[in-house]
């Protein structure tokens, strides 16, 4: 993931299943998720409800996820650090897209292109662009500091592809804010992407 990469993932949002009305989601409150990301740079903590996990690349040390809230159509992007076993992980930088990017009970296909930039010795600008359906929707920024380099797992070089979401209980997920199905993924080793 030196300068970027691109993937092309189909999902499908499940619809929700009849007697769930929005007005039963609100009364019964989505629990909590806590990812494991430690503090944000401003000290607070992390807590989002109802993301799913699509997809993480990079190296054990950094690595990019793309999370998305099934119920709302947001997908939440985030570089986060992992600097060796005995710390938790952290959170480099988060984005959000906007709103109704995918409809449950169709399938929709995702283009994520991610490149990076060194700026100077210590900061990174990178920069995430999502199409839906090959129509571009988003485009954000994911700029962060470098960590100290002695600080990195020895694992850094290996390139890890992560999908799908795992969850403790079954009835867990329909309360996290639905499920998905996952088709096809492509990965590509560099940052175009013609969809």
């Amino acid at each position: 993931m030196a300068s970027g990469f691109s993937a092309s993932v189909w999902i499908k949002v499940a619809e929700n299943e009849e007697g769930e009305g929005h007005a039963e989601k609100e009364e019964g409150k989505a629990p909590t998720l806590e990812p494991d990301l430690g503090a944000t740079p401003d000290g607070q903590r992390v807590v989002e409800e109802s993301l799913m996990h699509i997809l993480s690349m990079g190296s054990k040390a950094m690595m990019l996820q793309v999370w998305a809230d099934l119920s709302t159509g947001v997908f939440t992007f985030r570089m986060c650090i992992d600097p060796n076993d005995e710390m938790k992980a952290g959170l480099l930088a988060q984005a959000e897209s906007g709103e109704g990017l995918v409809s449950p009970g169709s399938w929709h296909h995702l283009g994520i292109s991610y490149t990076q930039q060194p700026e100077g010795k210590k900061n990174i600008h990178g920069r995430l662009a999502l199409w839906v359906n090959g129509v571009r929707k988003c485009e954000v920024s994911l700029d962060y500091t470098l960590p100290r380099k002695s600080s990195l797992s020895s694992d850094s070089n290996k390139t890890f592809c992560l999908l799908g979401h795992c969850t403790g209980h079954s009835e867990d997920v329909t309360r996290q804010g639905g499920q998905y199905d996952m088709g096809t993924v492509l990965l590509f080793n560099g940052t175009k992407l013609c969809v």
